[in-house]
């Protein structure tokens, strides 16, 4: 018999938002997505159709600037090229209109996250990398963080988008950690906002983390993002490589074709790239973000040992990390006789799958007791 509490798989897009394609950072405007065309609806359907594929609610990471009909950033100079003469009028327009009710009929398979609302952050005019942190790690002044997020959500609700963000990539991957001092989570959390992912290869640390792929800052699980497959502005080409952490970290470009029309094309690749991860018997997919959080935080802190026709979990280490909406749920995969059955006095079975063409069960538990330890038996 082998059990393995496997490595779950979450699928997170940056730069979703954006009307406008072009790169205007040479003339202090933001990098966007670098794709060589504007935006429509039809790439908010890509997301949609990548989500259906592999049965997950994908993190669609968005910048929101493009999308303020009425004005408002003008009253948030640091957040826009133009300052306190912001005018968004080139984006009032019906795709606004189409693209909601894509996010909003769709929410299954999109899950709105916050990204920033210009990506990058202007002083008197002239433009500094990024919206959060700059460059050195050290992030922007409280109040205007504080501000930025408020418009955040002003915006999400004058343009009557359904969802509100509960999960954060910070833009251009500046980020501090300070689990010490809560850094940036502890207001984030304020905002209802518990889960983060970034690259931690470019993330700058000031305290250590707890385990290999994800740190406690203000009790919030900080998720090691990895490195993306592709760069930043790759438009329609087929993914290769191997994904080796919790994230399938990209950017919008990646899923999309330079003719809209054809996008289809390209998120089918994606889909027949990522789906083999979920037959591994050391990963699986998860269907949203909560089940991803909550799933890398049982794969990194239960141990599980055998004995006779016994499975023993062990949640003492994750106990003591107190992590903030961790879930009681989680999915082990065990090879073992083919009609063997499962029963607990511990644990819930809340699903267990037998696919004709593996050798071992998916088996999805809940946690009864808040006990340090559970036996789920076979027999």
């Amino acid at each position: 018999m082998k059990v393995n509490i496997p490595l779950p798989l979450l699928i997170v897009i940056d730069d979703v938002g954006w009307w406008s394609g072009e790169d205007g950072n040479e003339r202090g405007e933001p990098y966007r997505t670098g794709i060589a065309r504007n935006h429509v609806p039809r790439d908010y359907e890509a997301i949609a159709l990548l989500g259906k594929g592999l049965n997950m609610k994908v993190q669609a990471a968005m910048v929101l600037c493009e999308w303020d009909s009425f004005d408002t950033l003008k009253d948030v100079p640091s957040a826009t090229w133009m300052g306190n003469k912001w005018k968004n009028k080139r984006w009032n327009s019906k795709w606004i209109e189409e693209a909601r009710e894509i996010i909003n009929h769709k929410s299954s398979y999109i899950e709105v996250t916050l990204h920033g609302l210009g990506h990058e952050y202007w002083t008197g005019g002239k433009l500094s990398r990024a919206e959060w942190f700059d460059d050195e790690g050290s992030m922007r002044p409280e109040e205007e963080i504080r501000k930025h997020l408020d418009y955040y959500f002003r915006i999400l609700k004058n343009e009557r988008i359904k969802q509100t963000p509960r999960s954060f990539v910070p833009a251009a991957f500046n980020y501090s950690f300070n689990a010490k001092q809560g850094g940036l989570a502890s207001i984030l959390k304020e905002y209802g906002i518990y889960h983060i992912s970034t690259p931690f290869s470019c993330m700058h640390k000031s305290s250590q983390l707890e385990e290999e792929y994800f740190g406690l800052e203000a009790g919030i699980m900080v998720v090691d993002r990895g490195e993306d497959l592709q760069e930043w502005d790759v438009t329609g080409e087929k993914p290769a490589g191997e994904i080796d952490g919790p994230i399938c970290g990209m950017h919008w470009p990646n899923i999309l074709h330079a003719d809209p029309e054809k996008n289809e094309t390209v998120v089918k690749e994606w889909i027949n790239f990522v789906k083999p991860y979920d037959k591994r018997f050391d990963r699986i997919l998860s269907r949203d973000t909560e089940s991803c959080w909550s799933q890398l935080a049982y794969h990194s802190c239960v141990d599980s040992t055998q004995k006779n026709n016994r499975i023993i979990f062990n949640f003492k280490r994750l106990r003591k990390l107190n992590i903030e909406k961790l879930q009681s749920t989680f999915t082990v995969k065990i090879q073992a006789e083919k009609d063997c059955l499962f029963r607990s006095d511990d644990l819930e079975i809340l699903d267990v799958k037998d696919d004709s063409d593996l050798n071992y069960k998916t088996v999805t538990l809940r946690v009864l007791k808040d006990s340090e330890e559970a036996v789920l038996y076979l027999g």
